[in-house]
């Protein structure tokens, strides 16, 4: 079996004996441009990709592969921006959705078009603060039988509790 390493473009044009401006200057680009391909912030065009190639001495497919190898950080990845236009009803629906799940506007549009679906659930800061009282009464109950103040102390209650919680929650989500 032949092992073929790939290396990052920095490494290839450094094997190469090219510094970032010598390399820049046989393809036909500025030095920031060859840093950008090396850092991951930018990708080449075509024909860049060709005469890097050429340059470089690489197959397309070992281009492809060493620009995709970024030593130490890791590779910006670019989001689309996707722009489209609502009736002032639509808007403020979404914008009030967006609101009551607690995300901005456009993680809100990305996350239903995604397929997943958003569920506000009314009370919600209620049931965690409820859950917040429980927690701090266990770690008392706790701290108290460490000590030896307290023996056995029922807990069915609190487990009465957790569970009302947890079945109100679930009623809420298959709702």
């Amino acid at each position: 079996m032949i092992k073929i390493e790939i290396n990052s473009l920095k490494e290839v044009r450094q094997n190469r004996g090219l510094t970032q401006q010598a390399l820049a200057d046989l393809i036909g680009v500025s030095r920031k441009r060859i840093y950008l391909f090396e850092v991951g912030e930018a990708k080449p065009v075509p024909n860049e990709k060709q005469k890097l190639c050429i340059a470089l001495h690489l197959t397309a497919e070992e281009l492809e592969e060493s620009l995709k190898l970024v030593k130490g950080k890791k590779q910006k990845v670019k989001s689309n921006v996707v722009t489209f236009r609502a009736t002032d009803e639509l808007y403020e629906k979404i914008v009030e959705n967006a609101r009551q799940s607690n995300m901005k506007i456009g993680t809100y549009v990305a996350k239903t078009y995604e397929g997943g679906q958003i569920k506000v659930i009314e009370g919600l800061p209620e049931f965690t603060q409820e859950l917040r009282r429980i927690g701090v009464n266990l770690n008392q109950l706790t701290k108290l039988s460490h000590v030896g103040k307290i023996r056995n102390p029922d807990l069915k209650p609190i487990q009465n509790t957790i569970n009302e919680i947890y079945i109100k929650l679930n009623r809420m989500l298959s709702d």
